[in-house]
């Protein structure tokens, strides 16, 4: 007697922005987003990029994550994420640090074409939002940068 078999698509259609401290370890990164999935109930391997502020493009620990996830890691500039529209939690430290008073939330958003819900998540020094694309059926992926 054969089992049954079955096939499961699962579309990358869910940005993850980032923001964390400095030199932030793979690991932290991992979990927080993990966990930010987890709390959402959604899948990570629908997932189709990493997203963040250009002050992070070489972070290790952001770096190492995109690699073994194998998702695409993009970053903006602090004037292109200024220029989402929307209603963002801002913090005076980030925009002490980092030019602009968010970063994750607007750098998900941006990824997915500056729409779409937003899920956040804060843990270890790592802040982790996920946006989900809008898009019609049969619409090009944007994910190329």
């Amino acid at each position: 007697k054969r089992g049954i078999s079955f096939l499961r698509l699962i579309p990358r259609f869910l940005s993850v922005g980032i923001g964390c401290r400095k030199y932030i370890s793979e690991e932290n990164v991992e979990k927080a987003v993990f966990q930010a999935f987890e709390r959402a109930r959604l899948d990570i391997r629908a997932a189709g990029i990493l997203a963040s502020i250009d002050l992070k493009k070489g972070e290790e620990g952001i770096l190492k994550f995109a690699e073994k996830q194998s998702l695409p890691f993009v970053t903006f500039s602090a004037e292109e994420l200024e220029a989402v529209s929307g209603s963002f939690t801002e913090s005076e430290f980030v925009r002490k640090t980092a030019g602009i008073g968010n970063v994750c939330e607007r750098s998900a958003v941006l990824a997915v074409g500056g729409r779409g819900r937003l899920w956040k998540q804060c843990l270890d020094g790592v802040t982790v939002a996920i946006a989900e694309e809008r898009k019609t059926i049969g619409a090009e992926q944007k994910w190329s940068r």
